[in-house]
């Protein structure tokens, strides 16, 4: 429920013209605005049927239009290239999570060899669950894992 209201106020806001910088567009969107696009593009095809014989629709369709090519741009602003600082976070975040993943899973297997369960659980993460972690408690993590390693290394 939330999302949807969420979806909601994104599009009540963007066809009022409130956003003014650009948000990355859920799957929900993309799909909404596809359908935004079917309907302009059956419109624009049977345009002979409502043209002159009903103004209000055509005024409408007009203005239906405009917000079609504004989220267009918007759309298009979203797709653009990450650049600069934000590509090297993301770099060294995926360097950070690859050597935290690969430390923690040798961490892991020594641990489950050695009987030490606990610390199997502590330190292993897959792929996936490092992706899902806010940088904060990514570095945590990392952190954490580095340090149980140090602690570990004679015995490894």
């Amino acid at each position: 429920m939330a999302f949807r209201n969420r979806f909601f106020i994104f599009n009540n806001a963007l066809f009022r013209g409130a956003i003014s910088h650009s948000l990355p567009m859920t799957a929900g969107q993309e799909d909404r605005f596809s359908l935004f696009l079917t309907v302009e593009a059956a419109c624009q095809r049977h345009q002979a049927v409502w043209d002159t014989d009903f103004p209000a629709f055509a005024q409408a369709f007009a203005k239906f239009q405009e917000h079609v090519a504004e989220i267009g741009r918007l759309a298009a602003d979203q797709r653009s290239a990450i650049r600069g600082a934000t590509r090297q976070k993301i770099r060294t975040r995926r360097a950070m999570e690859d050597s935290a993943r690969q430390l923690g899973g040798a961490l892991a297997a020594w641990a489950e060899v050695n009987g030490q369960q606990p610390l199997a659980e502590r330190v292993y993460l897959s792929r996936n669950a490092w992706h899902k972690l806010r940088d904060t408690v990514c570095l945590t993590r990392a952190s954490l894992i580095l340090k149980e390693g140090r602690a570990r290394l004679a015995d490894v």
